[in-house]
Protein backbone atom coordinates (compact mmCIF):
# COMPACT_ATOMS: atom_id res chain seq x y z
CA UNK A 1 0.00 0.00 0.00
CA UNK A 2 1.49 3.07 -1.09
CA UNK A 3 0.92 6.15 1.54
CA UNK A 4 0.24 9.82 0.65
CA UNK A 5 2.84 12.46 1.45
CA UNK A 6 2.62 15.04 4.71
CA UNK A 7 3.96 18.08 5.84
CA UNK A 8 4.38 19.03 9.32
CA UNK A 9 3.61 22.59 10.30
CA UNK A 10 4.92 22.88 14.29
CA UNK A 11 4.03 26.39 15.45
CA UNK A 12 5.89 27.84 18.95
CA UNK A 13 5.24 30.52 20.96
CA UNK A 14 8.22 30.39 23.81
CA UNK A 15 7.70 26.29 24.02
CA UNK A 16 11.31 26.55 24.40
CA UNK A 17 11.63 23.29 27.24
CA UNK A 18 9.40 21.55 24.96
CA UNK A 19 10.05 22.64 21.51
CA UNK A 20 13.86 19.48 21.57
CA UNK A 21 11.29 16.51 22.30
CA UNK A 22 8.45 17.43 19.83
CA UNK A 23 10.73 18.20 17.04
CA UNK A 24 12.55 14.80 17.69
CA UNK A 25 9.86 12.85 18.00
CA UNK A 26 8.66 14.38 14.19
CA UNK A 27 12.19 13.74 12.65
CA UNK A 28 11.89 10.23 14.00
CA UNK A 29 9.13 9.36 12.27
CA UNK A 30 8.71 6.04 10.47
CA UNK A 31 7.07 7.79 7.24
CA UNK A 32 9.36 10.33 7.21
CA UNK A 33 7.15 14.11 6.28
CA UNK A 34 7.56 15.38 2.98
CA UNK A 35 8.40 18.73 4.57
CA UNK A 36 9.06 19.85 8.38
CA UNK A 37 7.97 23.79 8.89
CA UNK A 38 8.16 26.17 12.32
CA UNK A 39 6.24 29.09 12.60
CA UNK A 40 7.85 31.30 15.38
CA UNK A 41 5.46 33.59 17.20
CA UNK A 42 7.29 36.10 18.43
CA UNK A 43 9.77 34.08 20.16
CA UNK A 44 11.83 36.19 22.98
CA UNK A 45 13.21 33.15 25.27
CA UNK A 46 16.04 31.18 22.87
CA UNK A 47 13.03 29.14 20.77
CA UNK A 48 14.98 30.11 18.15
CA UNK A 49 18.39 28.68 18.95
CA UNK A 50 16.65 25.54 19.78
CA UNK A 51 14.64 24.95 16.88
CA UNK A 52 18.01 25.95 15.07
CA UNK A 53 19.71 22.65 16.31
CA UNK A 54 17.31 20.33 13.99
CA UNK A 55 17.06 19.96 10.34
CA UNK A 56 14.15 22.07 9.54
CA UNK A 57 12.96 22.43 5.75
CA UNK A 58 11.61 25.91 6.60
CA UNK A 59 11.61 28.11 9.81
CA UNK A 60 9.12 31.02 9.32
CA UNK A 61 9.76 34.14 12.41
CA UNK A 62 6.96 36.48 13.21
CA UNK A 63 8.37 39.29 14.68
CA UNK A 64 4.85 41.60 15.37
CA UNK A 65 1.36 40.84 16.02
CA UNK A 66 -0.27 40.03 12.54
CA UNK A 67 -3.73 41.42 11.55
CA UNK A 68 -5.90 38.54 12.83
CA UNK A 69 -8.07 37.84 16.03
CA UNK A 70 -6.24 34.06 16.86
CA UNK A 71 -2.15 33.85 16.44
CA UNK A 72 -2.37 29.92 15.86
CA UNK A 73 -4.77 30.45 12.64
CA UNK A 74 -2.47 33.13 11.17
CA UNK A 75 0.52 30.69 12.19
CA UNK A 76 -0.83 27.77 10.40
CA UNK A 77 -2.07 30.42 7.26
CA UNK A 78 1.30 31.82 7.02
CA UNK A 79 2.46 28.07 6.51
CA UNK A 80 0.20 27.23 3.73
CA UNK A 81 1.33 28.68 1.33
CA UNK A 82 4.18 26.30 1.84
CA UNK A 83 2.36 23.12 1.83
CA UNK A 84 2.38 21.24 -1.66
CA UNK A 85 1.53 17.45 -0.27
CA UNK A 86 -2.06 15.95 0.31
CA UNK A 87 -2.00 16.27 3.59
CA UNK A 88 -1.24 19.18 6.26
CA UNK A 89 -0.04 17.86 9.77
CA UNK A 90 -0.25 20.46 12.81
CA UNK A 91 1.87 19.22 15.64
CA UNK A 92 1.80 21.31 18.65
CA UNK A 93 5.23 22.36 20.44
CA UNK A 94 4.40 20.26 23.48
CA UNK A 95 3.42 17.14 21.95
CA UNK A 96 5.53 14.48 21.28
CA UNK A 97 4.52 11.31 19.07
CA UNK A 98 5.61 7.67 19.04
CA UNK A 99 7.84 7.06 15.74
CA UNK A 100 4.68 5.66 13.68
CA UNK A 101 1.91 7.94 14.27
CA UNK A 102 1.79 9.37 10.84
CA UNK A 103 1.98 5.85 9.05
CA UNK A 104 -0.41 4.65 11.19
CA UNK A 105 -3.05 7.67 10.62
CA UNK A 106 -2.13 7.43 6.54
CA UNK A 107 -3.11 4.19 7.02
CA UNK A 108 -6.10 3.98 8.21
CA UNK A 109 -7.15 7.70 6.90
CA UNK A 110 -9.46 6.30 4.24
CA UNK A 111 -11.90 8.63 3.40
CA UNK A 112 -11.54 10.80 6.19
CA UNK A 113 -10.48 14.64 5.62
CA UNK A 114 -9.69 15.19 9.73
CA UNK A 115 -7.98 12.24 11.92
CA UNK A 116 -5.62 12.16 14.66
CA UNK A 117 -4.61 9.53 16.80
CA UNK A 118 -5.86 9.55 20.67
CA UNK A 119 -4.14 12.52 22.91
CA UNK A 120 -3.32 11.49 26.03
CA UNK A 121 -2.34 14.18 28.71
CA UNK A 122 1.57 13.02 29.84
CA UNK A 123 2.19 16.36 32.10
CA UNK A 124 4.56 15.71 34.39
CA UNK A 125 2.99 17.08 37.82
CA UNK A 126 0.11 15.88 39.95
CA UNK A 127 -2.81 18.20 38.29
CA UNK A 128 -1.42 16.40 34.76
CA UNK A 129 -1.72 13.18 36.23
CA UNK A 130 -5.50 13.71 37.43
CA UNK A 131 -6.14 15.11 34.13
CA UNK A 132 -4.84 12.51 32.45
CA UNK A 133 -7.30 10.11 35.08
CA UNK A 134 -10.21 11.89 34.31
CA UNK A 135 -9.61 11.52 30.35
CA UNK A 136 -10.16 7.91 30.63
CA UNK A 137 -14.36 9.02 31.68
CA UNK A 138 -14.03 9.96 27.76
CA UNK A 139 -15.34 6.63 26.96
CA UNK A 140 -18.04 7.02 29.14
CA UNK A 141 -19.52 9.98 27.42
CA UNK A 142 -22.52 10.00 25.30
CA UNK A 143 -21.08 12.57 22.66
CA UNK A 144 -18.97 11.37 19.87
CA UNK A 145 -15.48 12.18 20.27
CA UNK A 146 -13.00 14.13 17.83
CA UNK A 147 -9.72 14.57 16.54
CA UNK A 148 -7.82 17.40 18.79
CA UNK A 149 -5.62 19.98 17.23
CA UNK A 150 -2.42 19.04 18.96
CA UNK A 151 -1.18 16.38 17.08
CA UNK A 152 -3.81 16.65 14.05
CA UNK A 153 -4.10 15.92 10.15
CA UNK A 154 -5.96 17.29 7.32
CA UNK A 155 -6.59 16.94 3.71
CA UNK A 156 -5.05 19.60 1.93
CA UNK A 157 -7.85 19.36 -0.61
CA UNK A 158 -10.43 20.17 2.22
CA UNK A 159 -8.61 23.23 3.24
CA UNK A 160 -8.36 24.59 -0.11
CA UNK A 161 -12.29 23.76 -0.33
CA UNK A 162 -12.93 25.76 2.70
CA UNK A 163 -10.73 28.64 1.55
CA UNK A 164 -8.07 28.38 4.49
CA UNK A 165 -7.95 28.45 7.83
CA UNK A 166 -10.75 29.76 10.04
CA UNK A 167 -9.96 33.16 12.10
CA UNK A 168 -11.28 31.71 15.16
CA UNK A 169 -10.28 30.35 18.85
CA UNK A 170 -10.18 26.57 18.87
CA UNK A 171 -9.74 26.08 15.03
CA UNK A 172 -10.08 22.76 15.00
CA UNK A 173 -13.55 22.20 16.07
CA UNK A 174 -14.65 25.18 13.39
CA UNK A 175 -12.94 22.74 10.69
CA UNK A 176 -14.71 19.61 12.16
CA UNK A 177 -18.15 20.77 11.90
CA UNK A 178 -17.40 22.26 8.30
CA UNK A 179 -16.24 18.91 7.33
CA UNK A 180 -19.68 17.27 8.87
CA UNK A 181 -21.81 19.78 7.15
CA UNK A 182 -20.26 18.73 4.02
CA UNK A 183 -20.40 15.51 4.93
CA UNK A 184 -17.13 14.18 4.68
CA UNK A 185 -15.39 12.09 7.34
CA UNK A 186 -13.76 13.04 10.38
CA UNK A 187 -12.34 10.05 12.79
CA UNK A 188 -10.04 9.18 15.56
CA UNK A 189 -7.66 6.06 14.76
CA UNK A 190 -7.71 4.53 18.28
CA UNK A 191 -4.54 1.90 16.99
CA UNK A 192 -2.15 5.31 18.11
CA UNK A 193 -1.54 8.24 20.62
CA UNK A 194 0.06 11.70 20.67
CA UNK A 195 1.41 12.62 24.30
CA UNK A 196 0.45 16.29 25.37
CA UNK A 197 3.35 16.69 27.84
CA UNK A 198 3.06 20.60 28.66
CA UNK A 199 3.42 20.92 32.64
CA UNK A 200 -0.23 21.89 33.56
CA UNK A 201 -1.57 24.18 35.99
CA UNK A 202 -5.23 25.26 36.96
CA UNK A 203 -4.85 28.63 35.49
CA UNK A 204 -4.27 26.98 31.99
CA UNK A 205 -6.78 24.50 31.91
CA UNK A 206 -9.59 27.46 33.01
CA UNK A 207 -8.76 29.11 30.82
CA UNK A 208 -7.96 26.45 27.71
CA UNK A 209 -11.61 25.54 28.82
CA UNK A 210 -12.87 28.82 28.39
CA UNK A 211 -11.32 29.40 25.46
CA UNK A 212 -13.36 26.27 23.99
CA UNK A 213 -16.49 27.76 25.05
CA UNK A 214 -16.04 31.28 23.56
CA UNK A 215 -15.27 28.96 20.21
CA UNK A 216 -18.33 26.75 20.33
CA UNK A 217 -20.44 30.08 20.76
CA UNK A 218 -18.55 31.94 17.82
CA UNK A 219 -19.03 28.97 15.50
CA UNK A 220 -23.25 28.45 16.58
CA UNK A 221 -23.11 25.22 18.72
CA UNK A 222 -26.53 25.00 20.21
CA UNK A 223 -26.67 25.76 23.98
CA UNK A 224 -27.99 21.92 24.59
CA UNK A 225 -25.17 20.27 22.90
CA UNK A 226 -22.27 22.67 25.16
CA UNK A 227 -24.44 21.91 28.45
CA UNK A 228 -24.04 18.07 27.72
CA UNK A 229 -20.47 18.40 26.32
CA UNK A 230 -19.64 20.64 30.09
CA UNK A 231 -21.25 17.91 31.76
CA UNK A 232 -20.42 14.39 30.43
CA UNK A 233 -17.09 16.03 29.50
CA UNK A 234 -16.75 17.60 33.35
CA UNK A 235 -15.37 21.14 31.32
CA UNK A 236 -17.88 23.71 33.37
CA UNK A 237 -15.83 26.38 32.23
CA UNK A 238 -17.05 25.51 29.10
CA UNK A 239 -20.47 26.60 29.65
CA UNK A 240 -19.05 29.74 31.11
CA UNK A 241 -16.76 30.55 28.01
CA UNK A 242 -19.89 30.01 25.84
CA UNK A 243 -22.33 32.97 27.46
CA UNK A 244 -19.18 35.23 27.33
CA UNK A 245 -18.57 34.16 23.88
Amino acid sequence: MKLANYTTVTCIHNEHQYIGSCLQSILNQTRKPAKTIVVLDRCTNGSETEVAKYPIDLVICKDKVGSWNNSMSENLELAWKHVKSPFYAIVDADTILPPDYFETLLRNVGDTVIVSGQIVTDSPNLLGKLVKLWERTYKFAPIGRYPRGCALMISRDFIDEIGGFPDMPAFETELIKQAQTKGKGVTIVPQTKAYHARKLTISNVVARQIRSGKARRQQHWPLWKTILHAIFRFRPFVLWGYFLG
